[in-house]
């Protein structure tokens, strides 16, 4: 999807489905990317929402790094680079920011495989585009052969906008 149309505020409103809403006891999201600043991002725009709602702010503790919701235990935290560390972990959701600027497939597998403990895990990857390099050029190849149809894979859904796309 282009630049400047929204993938930022949809990813943190799925956060809040996730952590508020499914009913899912002890579920964690975590939000991703190739920069521990930009992986602040999403978790940026949740905690805004919840600063500018006061059903939102209802539901949830806000911390300096993360975002807590009592009533169910979730929690949603933006991850560092470094998957180093990260032992422990029981990811409901998966928010992956500019995928694009993956160099490697580390952090991702590592918060990916710890989402094993649940039957209807979700990832939510984002890009803005293509780059030659990497192992966000694998997610995107992959994804476009699943947009095209020549890679079958019943469990990803693709969704994105031409690259002239001026809205969502």
């Amino acid at each position: 999807v282009p630049r400047k149309n929204g993938k930022t505020e949809w990813a943190a409103g799925v956060a809040h489905l996730a952590l508020a809403r499914l009913g899912v006891i002890g579920g964690e999201v975590y939000s991703i990317a190739a920069t521990t600043d930009q992986a602040g991002i999403v978790f940026n725009a949740a905690l805004s929402m919840v600063a500018h709602s006061p059903a939102l702010a209802d539901i949830y503790e806000t911390r300096k790094k993360s975002l807590y919701c009592p009533a169910l235990h979730t929690v949603f935290r933006p991850l560092s680079v470094n998957a180093h560390g990260k032992h422990g972990l029981k990811c409901l959701v998966l928010i992956g920011d500019e995928a694009h600027e993956w160099k490697s497939a580390d952090l991702y597998e590592f918060v990916r495989q710890s989402m094993g403990l649940w039957a209807e895990p979700l990832e939510w990857i984002i890009s803005t585009g293509d780059k030659p390099e990497g192992y966000g050029h694998e997610l995107w190849d992959e994804s476009e052969k699943i947009a095209e149809g020549s890679l079958d894979d019943p469990e990803t859904l693709v969704d994105h906008a031409a690259d002239n796309a001026k809205s969502i």
